[in-house]
């Protein structure tokens, strides 16, 4: 099976490199952070991973989840 989108989770300098270098390679990514940086070249949005909502909201966002959270 083939990943055509992948959400990562965290966009600290992990999370963004990770990210930005799916991009690159022609994946669709989604970024999901508490508090995202700005100017990334794919959608990011706001979640707060202690809401029922959101996690479902980030489980249903691609075929796949990077975890780049801290510890």
């Amino acid at each position: 099976m083939a990943l055509d989108s992948i959400a990562v989770l965290g966009l600290g300098k992990v999370g963004t490199l990770a990210a930005r270098l799916l991009h690159e390679c022609g994946i669709a990514v989604t970024g999901f952070d508490a508090n995202p940086a700005k100017d990334l070249p794919f959608p990011v949005e706001v979640v707060d991973l202690k809401a029922a909502a959101d996690i479902d909201k980030v489980s249903r966002a691609a075929d796949a989840v990077l975890s780049c959270l801290p510890y």
